[in-house]
């Protein structure tokens, strides 16, 4: 350990990079680099102070030092490195991050020739784990296409070792290929590895320029006073909800979070419209159809947004009950709730039936005290509301997520004032699986394969990244780790 216990530090590579780029008059790519480096810093995808840490791991402090460079250099063409020795800064152009910029350019080529998710596999799954993947999701999340931005990415006739377009077009044309990419596999791929906002500047930044027709629907949506009024009555009443859902747990013993989402990301927002327009096309007879793109665009200007049940949500993660692991309890059991029942909608009501089939007594307290509060809505809210329509239902996913999902709507004057949102009760494990693969589902549905090369992708891109990304977590048991295709333990 003592040959790495002091590495360059941020400000000194920091340094270094902008006198790299100022000393080709390449400042705009010095920019752009270093907001991916900021947003990647952001979310602990670079997390200095592993690489500051002497105590830590050398090796996960070099992987770190290795993706704050790999951050700062990627628009450096690798093919052309060879052309400009010793151009690139002296002790940072080592093999190890040379292999990683030939590993970024080569995603970056298969994005520009709208490659199939089989030709990415076989560059990513070669048991090396490039590093690449992680630099491209917050590099996704950023634009760069505006006449200002693409300054110094024009080739101007003189040699460069940066990656350039020979014109404005052709730039143009690659970021929009980079983003389809960026939607089909960088996106989802952010969510499956737990940032869920970035995922959404991900879907944001795609949609722009893939499906503007949706993109400028949401963005105007969201700039809509009556709209945002209705989201801020909407947010008070669920942390209302959700302070007399902790109070109750915990007067039965039940430790919980129980954290407010006050507005879904206008990202998630554009994927999902999106996909509530491709089922309204689907359920379309084939005889009066018209051509998918077509049909989208004459229905995105009405698009209800009230078909959102999670526009603003609210989230109950129990973990234990009187001093026992919940998730424990449950792999005790055999079940979390018997058989038969997953993904049936039940009316509060009717919640009697459900609890009937918990198995677990924790999960039937938190269920019955989730219930208890949204039956009273009405009088939570300080005006007259009328009646809630609520239902709860148990999910089971494919990629072994559960949980119990309570919808709730306001009827009649509330329905006009409130928008519809959502209660989720999930134990620690089962929330674990939903932030660490929950975007798995969007690999499993559409796109150029099917089956099992997108379960090899996720497979490869999620469990494989698991540690890099996290390190070991000895809360979560090795049962938590699933391949989402198969919900099996892996």
């Amino acid at each position: 350990m003592a040959i790495i216990s002091t590495l360059p530090s941020a400000q000194s590579d920091i340094q270094r990079m902008r006198h790299f780029y100022k000393s080709m008059g390449q400042i705009n790519q010095y920019n752009h680099s270093h907001a991916v480096y900021t947003k990647a810093t952001r979310f602990n995808i670079i997390d200095e102070g592993i690489i500051r840490d002497e105590g830590k791991d050398p090796s996960l402090r070099i992987n770190h030092l290795l993706r704050r460079r790999l951050a700062f250099l990627h628009v450096v063409d690798s093919g052309k490195i060879k052309d400009f020795p010793g151009l690139l800064p002296r002790g940072i152009a080592d093999d190890a991050l040379l292999q990683e910029l030939d590993v970024f350019e080569k995603l970056t080529a298969l994005e520009r020739r709208g490659a199939p998710k089989s030709e990415f596999l076989a560059l990513l799954n070669n048991g090396r784990r490039p590093l690449a993947p992680l630099i491209k999701i917050p590099d996704c999340s950023l634009t760069h296409d505006t006449e200002e931005q693409l300054a110094g990415f024009i080739a101007n006739g003189v040699p460069s070792i940066i990656r350039q377009y020979e014109s404005v077009g052709e730039a143009r044309l690659a970021m929009k290929l980079d983003l389809k990419a960026a939607e089909k596999l960088w996106a989802p791929l952010a969510g499956f590895y737990g940032y869920q906002e970035l995922s959404g500047d991900i879907f944001q930044q795609s949609y722009r320029v893939n499906h503007p027709e949706i993109h400028d629907r949401v963005i105007a949506n969201m700039a809509d006073p009556v709209t945002n009024e209705r989201i801020a009555r909407t947010y008070h009443l669920a942390k209302v909800a959700a302070r007399m859902v902790a109070r109750a747990l915990e007067s039965y013993g039940v430790e919980a979070e129980v954290p407010v989402r006050k507005v879904k990301h206008p990202g998630k927002q554009m994927e999902k419209a999106y996909r509530f327009l491709l089922q309204d096309y689907e359920a379309t007879p084939i005889d009066s159809r018209l051509c998918r793109s077509e049909f989208v665009t004459s229905r995105v200007s009405s698009f209800d947004f009230g078909r959102f049940n999670d526009m603003v949500a609210v989230r109950a993660i129990i973990s234990r009950f009187n001093g026992m692991g919940i998730d424990q309890l449950i792999k005790d059991s055999g079940h979390a709730v018997e058989p038969g029942v997953e993904n049936r909608q039940f009316d509060l009501n009717e919640i009697g039936r459900l609890l009937d089939v918990i198995r677990i007594p924790a999960l039937k307290i938190a269920v019955k005290a989730i219930a208890d509060v949204l039956t009273s809505l009405s009088i939570l809210h300080p005006e007259p509301m009328g009646s809630f329509a609520c239902g709860v239902e148990y999910k089971k996913k494919p990629n072994g997520y559960h949980g119990f999902h309570f919808d709730i709507r306001a009827q009649g004057k509330g329905g006009a004032i409130l928008v519809p949102f959502e209660f989720q009760l999930r134990t620690s494990e089962w929330h674990y699986i939903s932030e660490r693969g929950g975007a798995a589902h969007f690999l499993l549905k559409g796109g150029d394969e099917s089956g099992p090369i997108d379960g090899e992708l996720i497979e490869t891109l999620g469990n494989g990244y698991h540690d890099l990304l996290y390190g070991p977590d000895p809360s979560m048991p090795p049962s938590s780790r699933i391949c989402p295709p198969c919900g099996k333990s892996g």
